[in-house]
């Protein structure tokens, strides 16, 4: 009986073990995917407030460099896009 419950205890632990690691695993993953896109969601943000500046009264310089941002913003969020849980 001690060497069942002896292999039993060890699978039990082994178990416990993996089912550790796993989690660790996710949460690894689940932070790296959070930080992957947050710069693609600030990038958004950013382009919300170039777009928005187009409301206010620009010089015509401001009103060119917003435009240029926007344009560089835009083509950004083309290519990229926020990455997914696989």
């Amino acid at each position: 009986m001690a060497f069942i419950s002896n292999t039993q205890d060890t699978l039990f632990a082994n178990k416990e073990k993996r089912l550790v690691e796993i989690e660790l695993k996710l949460r690894s993953e689940e932070n790296q995917l959070i930080n992957d896109n947050k710069n693609y969601y600030l990038d958004l943000a950013t382009l919300q407030k170039e777009k928005y500046k187009l409301k206010t009264n620009l010089s015509n310089y401001e009103l060119n460099e917003t435009k240029k941002n926007i344009i560089e913003l835009e083509k950004k969020s083309k290519i990229i896009s926020p990455k997914q849980i696989s």
